[in-house]
């Protein structure tokens, strides 16, 4: 799984470093912390949920650059050998805890339970999948937040404003304790997603603070 998974996950943030634009200091910082990471061979215990073998059954559109054809492909290749986890319904309803999961490949070590696959403590990052014709609320969290679109596309809202459509290749920033919600279409959505800063906290949804 690393031999395939980690370069392509490694690369693909290099790929959108230049899409940072404004934000490149904050993104380049997030590279750094991946690259340094120690990535040997972790034993995990996989967990496969029904998001993700439907995503897997689903022929996904992809971006037009290799580097995320290439992450796009191990992920296909190692989806079932991985921990994902899915939402619990108290954080943002059933609809959403049935249709979306995430899979946390670098990141802090809990007091307990199995955490990231790879430890790091200056960055959490990994990828999501969500279902189709999915609504995922408004929600925030201190820490500085980028998305990348590897395949499918979704529609994003920032704040108060419209929805803005993002097709693979998209990368999306979200500023500390920025409201965000985000929508699928007619297919699947598969994304890397990477926190940076306070990594602790977690997100508010509504009136909500995720505790599960």
């Amino acid at each position: 799984m690393h031999a395939q998974l980690w370069p392509a996950f490694v690369d693909a943030f290099r790929f959108w470093q230049p899409a940072a634009g404004a934000d490149q200091p904050t993104f380049d910082a997030i590279v750094t912390a991946i690259q340094a990471t120690p990535a040997g061979n972790p034993t995990i215990t996989p967990h496969c949920p029904p998001v993700v073998t439907d995503w897997l059954g689903h022929r996904p559109r992809v971006p037009a650059a290799r580097a995320l054809q290439r992450l796009v492909t191990a992920v296909q290749a190692t989806a079932a050998q991985l921990p994902w986890s899915t939402m619990p319904a108290s954080y943002a309803g059933p609809e959403l805890a049935g249709a979306y999961a995430f899979v946390e490949l670098v990141g802090p070590r809990p007091a307990e339970g199995p955490g990231p696959v790879w430890s790091s403590e200056q960055v959490l990052a990994g990828l999501t999948i969500q279902g189709p014709n999915i609504f995922y609320a408004s929600h925030w969290h201190p820490a500085i937040e980028f998305y990348g679109v590897l395949s499918g596309e979704g529609e994003w809202q920032v704040d108060d404003g419209g929805w803005v459509r993002r097709p693979a290749g998209s990368l999306i920033y979200h500023a500390t304790n920025q409201p965000h919600a985000m929508r699928t279409l007619t297919e699947p959505m598969l994304t890397l997603f990477a926190w940076y800063g306070d990594l602790e906290t977690n997100p508010l949804v509504g009136e909500k603070i995720a505790t599960d």
